[in-house]
């Protein structure tokens, strides 16, 4: 009798489950097995040394590259579009066509195919191996660096044209590539503990501050626009190297196949491959629970980007032109160096400080953010015509940029983490990538208001 209550009671905790087996033609994008996971029945392996979390934050670092790369050697590809018939030494003064429109081109080459990427890998989830999709797109990534890493060497004032293009070309499947790694990535750690995750989330705070870092130290040392370039893309080869090796050594990790399902004791369930109506099912039902904290990491990084940096970076110092500091430093280090530190440590603090109630305090947090795009643009954003400088001491912004990072990584990490949680094990991957689907659509809804705000401060 006591067996058959036993067999009673996992019966029925699997009936209750919110995606289960008795679901599987409208519920699971598994195509043929529906598999009970024995990772809860089993004491994991010890991550030895944090080995695991290190290579989760590697990844992370490898995601965000194309976009950081890209928009810090800004000036190196300003230089190569440059007017051939001026000194170079004035590159940036009377910009060509192609130099005003390199910025919006590769706003649009990014989010684009970041979008359409996000959502078709959450099609591929449970169709195509997410080893290959990660160590595929991670060699994508590293040859379109090595081809603008030979471009840095090349004199290209001669056929601008062609170098322009195959620069947005080189954008656009990096973006691809970094989207899908991604989408991938965060339907990789949601196997695993909450923490990878976040470590997921802190590497890629880490890459911002890592092109911030990098763009300071060619201010103070003033290399050359191709030196500091080549530099840029060769460092970004060596980073994403080390990412698909490390990435070799977390599949023959013990504790790493624990929780993928390698060492797991597997009831299979034989069932028809789902419909395209199942499959929709399928993300309806996952969306209705963790619809909260999707809608709260669209909000973050909408509130994120329709501000940052189209908007903090035209915030001058008070001060300016009185000094080196507000004249040269102060927009590299208020709106990027700061920005980028905030992030990262609010993303790290995400580990060690939750909240209570998460699915409504974190909603009602993203919410609030909303305040900062007034609090910005009343900041000494210029040019602008009679929209009045409320804030009129650079303390102000600063203090205002250290809650709006800190706010950006805490609030969309602690979403992220805990999204999976809501659903079963089998459903984590396809959870993850849904996450990584929202965050893209706040980035890309921010990214196209931000012009309209631009637009605002400089003609009020």
């Amino acid at each position: 009798m006591t067996e058959i209550r036993t067999r009673q009671r996992a019966a029925s905790s699997l009936s209750d489950s919110d995606v289960s087996c008795a679901d599987a033609e409208s519920a699971s994008l598994l195509p043929v097995n529906c598999a009970i996971n024995s990772t809860d029945r089993v004491t994991p392996p010890h991550d030895k040394f944090k080995v695991v979390y290190i290579i989760f934050y590697l990844l992370g670092v490898g995601t965000l590259l194309p976009w950081n790369m890209f928009i810090t050697a800004k000036g190196y590809f300003i230089y190569q579009l440059r007017n051939s018939t001026m000194p170079a030494s004035e590159y940036q003064e009377a910009q060509t066509t192609l130099q005003l429109s390199y910025e919006s081109a590769i706003a649009v080459s990014n989010m684009v195919p970041n979008l359409l990427l996000q959502v078709a890998n959450t099609s591929l989830a449970g169709r195509v191996s997410i080893n290959k999709r990660i160590v595929g797109s991670l060699v994508v990534m590293i040859l379109t660096f090595l081809v603008t890493l030979i471009f840095t060497k090349l004199n290209v004032v001669a056929w601008q044209s062609g170098f322009y293009a195959v620069t947005i070309i080189t954008v656009i499947l990096s973006s691809a590539a970094s989207a899908l790694l991604s989408s991938s990535l965060f339907g990789l750690a949601a196997r695993f503990p909450q923490q990878h995750i976040q470590a997921v989330m802190g590497g890629m705070g880490l890459g911002g501050v890592f092109s911030a870092v990098a763009e300071l130290i060619v201010l103070s040392v003033g290399s050359s626009v191709t030196a500091s370039a080549f530099w840029y893309f060769f460092l970004a080869v060596l980073v994403l190297i080390l990412a698909i090796l490390s990435y070799f050594l977390l599949l023959n990790l013990d504790y790493a196949k624990h929780y993928q399902g390698q060492d797991e004791v597997m009831i299979i369930v034989e069932r028809p491959v789902s419909t395209a109506k199942g499959f929709f099912s399928q993300y309806l039902k996952i969306l209705r629970l963790i619809w909260p904290y999707a809608l709260s990491v669209v909000l973050v990084f909408f509130v994120t980007l329709a501000m940052f940096p189209s908007i903090t970076s035209e915030v001058q110092s008070v001060n300016h032109g009185s000094s080196n500091w507000t004249d040269k430093y102060f927009i590299p280090l208020y709106c990027f160096l700061l920005f980028n530190c905030g992030d990262l440590a609010g993303r790290m603090s995400a580990a060690y400080f939750s909240l209570p109630k998460p699915r409504i305090s974190i909603l009602f947090l993203s919410i609030i953010r909303l305040v900062f795009i007034p609090l910005f643009i009343m900041c000494n954003a210029q040019p602008r015509n009679n929209l009045p400088v409320w804030f009129n001491s650079d303390v102000y912004p600063i203090i205002i940029m250290v809650v709006f990072s800190l706010s950006n990584g805490y609030l969309s990490t602690l979403a992220l983490m805990h999204a999976p949680a809501l659903v079963s094990k089998q459903q984590s991957e396809l959870t993850g990538s849904l996450m990584a689907l929202s965050m893209t659509v706040g980035l890309s809804l921010g990214s196209a208001v931000s012009y309209g705000f631009v637009i605002l401060v400089k003609t009020m």
